[in-house]
């Protein structure tokens, strides 16, 4: 009866101990977020997430990237997208240097900013078809 419990419990703190490691390794769980209905994620720190986020996004309509020129990833970008109106039809951080929007098919304008660097670009996204990106760095 000693073995079974010394061995239950060795079973707990190794799971716990895998546990603990794998999120001070960065990899947290990567959820779909919503904007006034329109669905988004944002993520991508190590490659583990960024493999999650590609499989999870296939048919997101628009994927940002955002890096400094030197080609290091950012996160924490403000990200503000308009339709051809004007109208703001999403609003969030990103919590990593990829973001995706589920877009219904139309013109939009993309907003993003960094520590007050602002930064622009006209889209048009075509939903059902290949995924729009666009790419966003700072110096």
């Amino acid at each position: 009866m000693r073995k079974i419990i010394y061995a239950v419990l060795l079973g707990v703190i190794l799971f716990a101990a895998g546990c603990a490691t794998e999120q001070s390794a960065g990899v947290l769980p990567v959820e779909q977020k919503r904007y006034e209905g329109i669905a988004y994620i944002s993520g991508g720190i190590g490659q583990d997430e960024r493999e999650k986020l590609t499989a999870m996004t296939k048919n997101y309509s628009l994927k940002l990237v955002f890096a400094v020129k030197s080609r290091e990833f950012l996160s924490d970008v403000k990200v503000k997208i308009t339709d051809n109106s004007g109208k703001k039809v999403l609003e969030a951080v990103a919590e990593g240097p990829w973001f995706f929007a589920d877009l219904p098919t139309g013109k939009y304008t993309v907003i993003v900013s960094l520590k007050g660097a602002e930064k622009q670009s006209a889209v048009n996204v075509v939903k059902g078809q290949r995924q729009t990106m666009l790419s966003f760095y700072w110096n």
